[in-house]
């Protein structure tokens, strides 16, 4: 179930991971396995992962707070930055002792303190005093748990509920009904690319229950969503969701779709000294080609820019390529091209028909041998042809363009 994730008294680790966190991950073994932590942090599913914290990192003096609110916005969609407060405008912020004294006693401050001062107690056992220590950095620190005493003064809490572990917060998240509605709203917003609005409510509320009902199994939520009408209009909605309310924006493939469906229709995957391009940022595309960067992991790109068309037009190129080589090594395992091969030109009727085989793999669209997107893409086919006097070459300028169309990463 879904209270798992912040439950579960085992992670995944794979050979490179067990190499630094200090796992019970089997000697000599690859790949990811189930496996539990050594250094006696508690069982708390992703909120025991070093990488969470690598990820939110606090400084001695933010206290955890901001680890705090990235658990709160995640888990349960409550931001304490979207709260609008109106402050002591005379408060000296370079004032430690002044600031520290206005968290406990100035009505603006208290506001939020009150709830995320307790819930940024739970993470000191992660808390590095040397970030540039692996040793700090991969393991669980337990003789700090307690440092709130310290820098606070703040025991662990969960919105009045006392704690002691990391543990107790996991299964005040896991009891909490926002954990659940929060599950339902980011899965709701991810699949249908758009923030949820009210008029969601009664869509978002079906879908609940339905995650209730399947024993909060994701899968099941996912079903749910991919079966709603903002999602998958029916079949006699319009196009246009200002015509009809039943219809549904088009959506971007993301960075990490756009590489699954190249890597599906053609086999091609853009690796570089063994780094998959299309799920790094710093020396990769994921950013460029329309995934999110660290900085903007609130952010989903929801229409195209000019980085993200380029790196399409590059990955259209060299997938189009790619395919047409592979295709012709093993004509009877071809992903793209037909069964004759280059054999195949408009001339023959099996050329339009192929085409249209093409379209509804690419495009999904059904369209007519003898239709418009047909006729475009065989004088496409012919004047490469003309020009190159190569089969192979006009193949993979053809399926280039396929590619290329906003219909293969527009859905």
């Amino acid at each position: 179930p879904y209270t798992a994730l912040v439950t579960a008294d085992w992670t995944m680790v794979n050979e490179h991971l067990a190499a630094i966190y200090p796992s019970d991950y089997p000697a000599g073994a690859t790949g990811w396995r189930r496996a539990r932590y050594t250094d006696g942090r508690p069982a708390v599913g992703v909120l025991a992962t070093n990488g969470f914290y690598w990820r939110y990192s606090s400084t001695q003096a933010n206290a955890n707070r901001g680890r705090a609110n990235a658990v709160s916005r995640i888990f349960t969609c409550r931001d304490y930055l979207d709260a609008v407060i109106e402050g002591n405008r005379e408060l000296n912020l370079l004032d430690e002792a002044a600031v520290s004294d206005a968290l406990r006693t100035d009505a603006a401050c208290v506001s939020c303190h009150a709830s995320i001062d307790p819930l940024a107690a739970y993470f000191w056992g992660f808390y590095n005093h040397f970030n540039f220590s692996p040793a700090e950095q991969s393991h669980y620190h337990a003789e700090r748990e307690l440092d709130w005493r310290v820098y606070t003064g703040v025991g662990p809490g969960y919105y009045g509920s006392p704690g002691g572990t990391l543990a107790d917060l996991g299964r005040h998240l896991a009891a909490d009904p926002a954990f659940i509605e929060c599950a339902v709203q980011r899965t709701f917003e991810q699949l249908v690319a758009r923030p949820v609005t009210l008029a969601d409510t009664e869509a978002l509320t079906a879908h609940r229950e339905v995650f209730l009902s399947e024993g909060l199994r994701l899968r099941a939520l996912v079903e749910s969503v991919v079966r709603d009408p903002a999602y998958a209009p029916p079949a006699d909605a319009a196009a246009d969701p200002a015509d009809d309310p039943r219809a549904s924006a088009p959506r971007l493939l993301s960075a990490a779709q756009l590489r699954s469906s190249l890597a599906d229709a053609t086999g091609y995957v853009f690796e570089a000294e063994g780094l998959d391009v299309l799920a790094a940022d710093l020396y990769g595309l994921r950013s460029l080609a329309g995934g999110l960067s660290p900085a903007r992991d609130r952010e989903r790109v929801v229409s195209p820019t000019s980085t993200a068309v380029l790196a399409q037009l590059r990955l259209a190129e060299a997938a189009a390529d790619y395919a047409v080589h592979a295709d012709l090594a093993d004509l009877g395992r071809a992903r793209l091209l037909p069964p004759e091969g280059l054999g195949l030109g408009p001339d023959d009727p099996a050329f339009a028909a192929h085409l249209v085989r093409l379209h509804l793999r690419l495009h999904g669209q059904r369209v007519a041998p003898d239709g418009p997107e047909i006729l475009a893409l065989s004088a496409l086919f012919s004047e490469i042809l003309r020009v190159t006097d190569e089969p192979r070459v006009a193949w993979a300028g053809m399926l280039t363009a396929m590619l290329r169309d906003p219909a293969f990463f527009i859905y």
